[in-house]
């Protein structure tokens, strides 16, 4: 890295009448001496926050600040990982670098916890240059997991492809941290596919959550067919079932609209996934066919 090179002078004089020497000190001049090999390099994430599934965009710039070329100049990146699984992969076709002006497609060298670029040309004294890269998410990363720290390796040699050995000191690292969401679809299906007037009909409205966490004061609306009479609403979340109470639901008779739960009664909460599993919860509705729409 450069060196300061700091400088101060003193002056000593005497003059007559005195009997002891007077001082002085100069100001200090300082100059920076360059290393002939050296280079700085940061990490940016583009994205600062996560979903599982997410893509996300990294940002290296790397500067030549020495007074020579460098060359074989390489990245390596741990993808977050930690001694375990990397919670991200490398996304593919997405490295890139610009370099001389030129924005040039990288095919990196991929393995399990790693990724790395090599660049297709040397950095000049003085020079930039910025490697794009995208990574991936796991799916089923545990929701336990807060936050991905990515640390990259950068190196190069001095002078030739085969010169002084100059690495990038702290290794460039960025931390993006989970976002805190609930995602929650829903399907809805019929146990039979045909019914007469006077048979019954279950409804199965299946809700699951994707997200970190649990959604709550969920509320479900479904129009009925017209002629379907609701005999009973039920509520399944944990391998737990509960009837729920006539006051707790409402039927719009005009409409036949069916709102569960009503407010200021039962309250509905999907959990959030865990363990890869998205959390559940399932409303069933039983009736029967008693008119003719």
């Amino acid at each position: 890295m450069p060196t300061p090179l700091n400088n101060q002078a003193s002056v000593t004089y005497t003059y007559q009448g005195s009997t002891e020497q007077g001082t002085a000190n100069s100001n200090i001049t300082t100059t920076t001496l360059l290393d002939p090999y050296s280079m700085t390099a940061v990490k940016i994430p583009v994205f600062t926050t996560f979903r599982n599934g997410d893509r996300l965009t990294y940002l290296i710039p790397i500067r030549n600040t020495g007074t020579g070329t460098l060359y074989n100049v390489t990245i390596s990146d741990n993808l977050g990982s930690a001694g375990g699984d990397p919670p991200t992969s490398y996304f593919p076709d997405s490295a890139y670098v610009y370099a001389d002006g030129k924005l040039t497609a990288l095919v990196p060298k991929v393995a399990v916890g790693t990724v790395s670029f090599s660049l297709p040309c040397p950095i000049s004294s003085g020079q930039d240059a910025l490697l794009i890269f995208g990574t991936k998410v796991d799916n089923a990363l545990e929701n336990t997991v807060s936050s991905i720290r990515n640390t990259a390796t950068v190196t190069a040699t001095g002078g030739s492809t085969s010169g002084t050995l100059v690495t990038v000191t702290p290794a460039p690292t960025a931390t993006v941290t989970r976002e805190q969401y609930a995602d929650l679809s829903i399907y809805k299906q019929a146990d039979k596919s045909i019914v007469q007037v006077g048979d019954t009909l279950t409804y199965t409205f299946t809700l699951t959550n994707t997200g970190s966490e649990a959604a709550t004061g969920v509320t479900i609306t479904d129009i009925l067919p017209a002629g379907f009479s609701v005999s009973s609403v039920s509520l399944a979340i944990g391998g737990q079932s509960t009837v729920l109470p006539t006051g707790s639901y409402a039927l719009d008779t005009a409409t036949n609209t069916l709102t569960v739960p009503t407010k200021g009664t039962v309250s509905i909460t999907v959990p959030a996934m865990s363990a890869g599993t998205p959390g559940v919860a399932v409303l069933t509705v039983s009736g029967t066919i008693v008119s003719q729409p």
